[in-house]
């Protein structure tokens, strides 16, 4: 029974090894599992980013108008329009969009409101100390852009973390 080949292997040892169907459905199980558990987080954090991103872009749009004031010496007028999953921003002739905005704007009493309008001096500083956002795929996330008093300057940051739950 265990007469070697012509390669000299005997035939036991030249059997391959495999796993069972057992083994492999209870593999595909876990597997399964795992993914389950991660895939709601991985989502969670997804919207996030979407919406760091969004804030950065308009930050960065109204960095843009500041610098704008500064250097012809005038004062420039923004004007912020949300309409659906759009957001209008209105910079002196310019109409900017921002399509797929997953944020609404919020007033000071953390109520929507459709519109706001900002005007920033000579020095590139805005009355407006805030502007607040709340995001419309998870609520309890709220963000901000936040107007540096000295010098004018937008920054975006989140102020809410989500529930793990």
């Amino acid at each position: 029974m265990n007469r070697p080949l012509r390669t000299g292997i005997p035939l036991r040892a030249r059997r391959i090894r495999a796993f069972s169907l057992l083994e492999l459905i209870v593999v595909l199980v876990l597997m399964g599992m795992a993914v389950g558990l991660v895939a709601p987080a991985v989502t969670r954090n997804a919207g996030a980013g979407r919406e760091q991103r969004s804030l950065g872009e308009l930050a960065t749009t109204l960095s843009a108008a500041r610098l704008d004031a500064i250097r012809t010496g005038r004062t420039v007028n923004v004007e912020l329009t949300a309409a659906k999953n759009t957001l209008l921003v209105r910079h002196q002739d310019e109409l900017r969009t921002l399509a797929n905005w997953p944020l609404a704007l919020l007033d000071s009493n953390g109520n929507d409101i459709e519109n706001i309008a900002l005007t920033f001096d000579i020095r590139g500083r805005t009355a407006q100390s805030r502007l607040s956002f709340r995001s419309r795929e998870a609520p309890s996330r709220m963000w901000e852009i936040a107007f540096d008093p000295v010098g004018g300057v937008p920054a975006a940051h989140r102020l809410t973390e989500d529930s793990a739950g």
